[in-house]
C-alpha cells in the first residue's frame, strides 16, 4: 500500500495491566481504556469488581483455555492478549462496562475517554500488515483509517472490539467497496470464521460500516452446530457496538431470516426499519397467534393481539417479552434497526447484554 508508511518495529507503547488493587501500571495507557472491562485473560480479580462485575461474572471470566495456536496475533501462548512482537499482556475487551447510575443505564460496551493520538500510516500499516488480508480497496481504505485515527482506536483495539477477543480461523477478510464518486463514500465489510479456545468452528461473522451514512450492517452471524446460546453474540455485539459510538455511527442493520434471529433481535432493542415494515409485521403476527398451540388460552391470544395491533413499532419488544413471544417470533423475517442514539433502545440492550452474560 503505496500510500502508508512502514510502521516502526517498536514495541507497542500503549499496553497495560491492572494490578491487584485495580491500578493502572502502564504510563503509557490510552485514556479510552478506563472504563473498558478486563477480558477473560486479565488477571485482576480485584480490578474487575472495581469495575462493577459480580462474582459470578467474574467465575465466567476466569479459566479460559487456549491451547490451540491458530490466527490471533493478539493472543500468546498462554491465552493473554500481547502487542504481537512480544510486549507484556492487555485485556481483551470481551465485556464493555460504564460507571454510574443503575444496572439499566449502565453501558456493556467499552465507553471512550478522550482519544489517544495515532498517525493514519501507522494503524493502516499495523492493521493490514498484522490483522486482516485485504481483498480490495487499497485506494479507498484511506478514509478508515481516518476515522480510527479520529477516535483514536488503534488496529489492535479495532480488532479486539470486532473479534470481542476471539480466535479466528485465519486472518479475517476485509475489503472497501465504492457506492459513490468519492472514496469518503465506501463500505468498510469485515468478514471472519470464529474458533472456540479449542480451536473448533464457533461462528462466521460478516460487519460492515458504513461511515457516510453513520451505520452499520449486521449481515450475518451463523453459528456452528451446538455453538449458539453460550453468549458469544451477546460478547459481540456489546464490543462491537462500543466501536460503533466511537466511530460515531447512529445506527446497526440487520435482517432477521436465521433460527432465532427474528427473536433475539427484538430483545436486544431492534426494531422494524419502517413504518412499512411493521404494518408486513403486523399481519405476519396476526397469522401467526392463530396457529399458536391450544394449549395457549383465549386471554393471552387477546393480549398478544391488542399488542400486535398496537401501531407503534415498539410494540414488538412487548410482544418479545410476551411469555408466548418467543413462539410467534422464531424464523420469523423482519428487517430491523437498532438506535444507537435512542436512550430507551440502548437501556434494552444493555438490560439484555447482561443477562445473557449472566446465563451463559
Amino acid at each position: 500500500m503505496n500510500t502508508l508508511k512502514r510502521r516502526d518495529e517498536d514495541e507497542d507503547k500503549n499496553l497495560f495491566f491492572l494490578d491487584r488493587n485495580g491500578k493502572r501500571q502502564d504510563k503509557g495507557l490510552h485514556d479510552e481504556m478506563l472504563d473498558t472491562h478486563p477480558g477473560p485473560h486479565q488477571d485482576s480479580i480485584d480490578g474487575a469488581r472495581k469495575l462493577g462485575l459480580t462474582d459470578k461474572e467474574i467465575k465466567l471470566l476466569y479459566g479460559v483455555e487456549s491451547d490451540v495456536k491458530d490466527y490471533n496475533p493478539n493472543h500468546g501462548p498462554d491465552g493473554r492478549f500481547t502487542s504481537g512482537s512480544g510486549g507484556g499482556a492487555t485485556s481483551a475487551p470481551e465485556r464493555g462496562s460504564g460507571s454510574g447510575g443503575g444496572d439499566d443505564d449502565r453501558p456493556v460496551y467499552s465507553k471512550n475517554r478522550g482519544t489517544t493520538p495515532t498517525s493514519v500510516e501507522r494503524i493502516g500499516n499495523e492493521l493490514l500488515d498484522k490483522h486482516v488480508e485485504l481483498l480490495s480497496g487499497t485506494d479507498n481504505i484511506k478514509p478508515f483509517l481516518k476515522a480510527l485515527s479520529k477516535a483514536g482506536v488503534t488496529a489492535q483495539r479495532f480488532m479486539q472490539h470486532m473479534l470481542a477477543g476471539f480466535r479466528t480461523d485465519g486472518k479475517p477478510n476485509f475489503s472497501v467497496f465504492n457506492f459513490g464518486d468519492r472514496s469518503s463514500q465506501s463500505i468498510s465489510e469485515m468478514t471472519a470464521q470464529l474458533l472456540t479456545p479449542r480451536g473448533k468452528d464457533l461462528a462466521y461473522m460478516d460487519r460492515e460500516i458504513d461511515l457516510a451514512h453513520k451505520r452499520a450492517n449486521h449481515a450475518l452471524l451463523e453459528f456452528a452446530d451446538k455453538q449458539q446460546g453460550k453468549g458469544v453474540a451477546a460478547n459481540l455485539m456489546a464490543e462491537q457496538v462500543g466501536l460503533y459510538k466511537k466511530l460515531g455511527l447512529k445506527s446497526i442493520e440487520a435482517n432477521a431470516n436465521i433460527d432465532v434471529g427474528g427473536y433475539a433481535w427484538a430483545k436486544y432493542g431492534y426494531l422494524p426499519d419502517s413504518r412499512g415494515e411493521w404494518t408486513y409485521m403486523q399481519w405476519n403476527l396476526r397469522e401467526r397467534i392463530e396457529d399458536l398451540p391450544r394449549s395457549v388460552g383465549a386471554e393471552a391470544r387477546e393480549t398478544l393481539e391488542k399488542i400486535v395491533n398496537n401501531p407503534d413499532p415498539r410494540s414488538l419488544w412487548a410482544v418479545a417479552d410476551h411469555a408466548n413471544g418467543k413462539d410467534l417470533l422464531l424464523e420469523s423475517t423482519w428487517s430491523g434497526r437498532l438506535d444507537l442514539t435512542d436512550n430507551a433502545t440502548m437501556r434494552r440492550f444493555n438490560a439484555y447484554v447482561r443477562k445473557k452474560r449472566r446465563q451463559a
